[in-house]
């Protein structure tokens, strides 16, 4: 089992971010100003002499006394309600969110301050073994689940091999009987599908103890589509492979699917090789 870093994670529990983006308005073309006629100013022209008998003809001023009025009531503006969105949204520690996932055992490539594919695959993984709903994302109850001190337990008690629970559709690389790593993965639907001979099939991936008898690194161009690095398990071209899908239930046509970064990382070292065991159950 290796040491938690809890390090930084505390900053998590109490911060969450939304930001948007959109694209620039488009440049508006200026238009010429009108031409506008000016107008001769206030007290400009020739100006009108009153004789002296029109100024005597004028009544006289009467002084007029002013009218108090009483002041019109002030009435205080209602205050104008805020919206939650509009207030200032903390922001989350990214990258101690992922040291925190890492260190649980939930693998997500070096950890890089990004929310991620891969980490977003690492959330998938964490939310299926604690049983919150499946949606990828950070939300206070993610935070408080990621408070937990213990990894995954798989079902092996001893040995090195890779586990898949379709139940919960995990992957677990088991060694000495301990979990190394959980990988989000998917397999087969169980529904009905025709093959690239219009055979009728049923997307299933077999339960049972297998071992892992071929492999192919890179790309294969399959009959039921593109698929990256496969080693193969069982009967009928089943195998554990990389895809550029990876949703948080089944989809696949029996195999298991698993990021392509993720099952590059298990080539690389050497985390599944020929002849050692997987264990669907």
């Amino acid at each position: 089992m290796r040491p938690l870093r809890l390090v930084g994670f505390m900053a998590v529990a109490a911060t969450f971010a939304i930001v948007s983006c959109g694209p620039a308005p488009a440049p508006t073309r200026a238009t010429s100003p009108k031409q506008v006629k000016s107008e001769p100013a206030v007290g400009q022209g020739r100006p009108r002499v009153r004789t002296q008998a029109a100024v005597s003809r004028l009544p006289a001023a009467r002084r007029v006394q002013p009218v108090a009025k009483a002041p019109a009531p002030v009435r205080s503006a209602p205050a104008t309600p805020v919206a939650a969105s509009a207030a200032a949204a903390p922001r989350i520690d990214a990258k101690a969110l992922q040291h925190r996932l890492s260190s649980l055992g939930y693998w997500l490539g070096e950890p890089d301050g990004q929310l991620g594919g891969l980490t977003r695959q690492a959330i998938f993984a964490f939310q299926k073994t604690r049983g919150l709903p499946r949606d990828g994302k950070v939300s206070p109850e993610l935070i408080e689940a990621l408070k937990a001190v213990s990894a995954p337990e798989p079902r092996s008690r001893t040995g090195d091999l890779v586990e898949i629970d379709k139940g919960r559709q995990l992957m677990f690389v088991v060694r000495d009987g301990r979990v190394l790593w959980t990988f989000n993965v998917s397999t087969g639907t169980d529904k009905p599908y025709e093959d690239e001979d219009r055979r009728k099939q049923t997307a299933h991936t077999p339960e049972g103890r297998w071992i892992f008898e071929r492999q192919l690194h890179g790309l294969r161009e399959a009959d039921l589509g593109d698929i990256w690095s496969p080693k193969y398990f069982a009967p009928g071209g089943v195998a554990l492979h990389g895809s550029e899908s990876v949703p948080a239930h089944p989809s696949s046509h029996g195999c298991v699917r698993i990021s392509i970064p993720a099952i590059n990382y298990i080539w690389e070292k050497g985390l599944a090789p020929l002849g050692s065991t997987i264990w669907v159950y």
